[in-house]
């Protein structure tokens, strides 16, 4: 047990460092907003993997826990607040269009892959290939976060509340400078 979480901790460190250089991750800008192009894809203590199927971590980036998510981002880069995301919502022309506009294919070349969510309490992984969903940073109460749900048949972005023990994809915005 204490060789797993000295194995997590050293594969949060590889992700840390590979991330270490700024000009190296390639991004998106929308707005006034710079967002990562890709999902976090590491395989981090407090994710869930597709199995390790390097393939699917690739396509999809991992899920996290909000605990880890908010530690995920590597340097230079933060996970958004509910505010950041509301800009970027309202920067594409509001709740109503923007998801379309961020799914893959959309204008914005956001292109969130559709990861669905996973529950680690009850061991199931949910809605791959249907809906995205995206972690804010900011929590509603001690035990609920805000996130970001996107559907492929939508055009609309959902924003609710979930309980922070659920995995959701990280999608990271630059810090301002």
């Amino acid at each position: 047990m204490k060789l797993r979480g000295i194995l997590s901790l050293f594969s949060l460190l590889i992700l840390l460092y590979s991330y270490s250089q700024e000009e190296d991750i390639p991004t998106v800008k929308i707005g006034n907003q710079e967002w990562m192009a890709t999902n976090v894809d590491s395989a981090a203590q407090n994710s869930y993997c597709f199995g390790n199927d390097k393939l699917k971590l690739k396509k999809y980036g991992g899920l996290y826990d909000l605990q880890t998510a908010l530690k995920i981002c590597p340097a230079g880069f933060h996970l958004p607040s509910d505010d950041e995301w509301t800009e970027l919502t309202d920067t594409l022309g509001g709740v109503n269009v923007a998801g379309r506009k961020l799914l893959p294919g959309g204008s914005s070349n956001f292109d969130a892959p559709l990861s669905g969510n996973y529950n680690k309490d009850l061991d199931i992984l949910s809605f791959v290939d249907k809906n995205a969903y995206f972690w804010t940073s900011t929590s509603f109460n001690t035990n609920v976060a805000w996130f970001r749900q996107l559907n492929k048949n939508q055009t609309n972005i959902n924003r609710s509340t979930v309980d922070k023990s659920y995995f959701f994809s990280v999608r990271c915005v630059k810090d301002n400078e």
